[in-house]
């Protein structure tokens, strides 16, 4: 708990004595934070999208004529 509240403390310090720089740093960090939480969401689909590949390409196999056949 005390490592989200800890960060709010010093971000209220910087805005009391430094506003410009208060905003920039918490733009900076936010931003940070955006792109590599919107990564590991992209990395989390990309996964979920093999898995389902790898389940459709598992339960059909074709044969040597051609047809499709169901694997259980």
């Amino acid at each position: 708990m005390f490592r989200y509240i800890f960060p709010v403390i010093v971000f209220a310090l910087i805005f009391k004595v430094f506003p410009t720089l208060g905003i920039i740093v918490s733009a900076v960090t936010f931003g940070t934070c955006a792109v590599i939480f919107s990564m590991l969401i992209i990395v989390k689909l990309v996964k979920i999208i093999k898995s389902l590949t790898k389940i459709k390409c598992k339960v059909y196999q074709e044969d040597a004529q051609g047809r499709a056949t169901r694997i259980e």
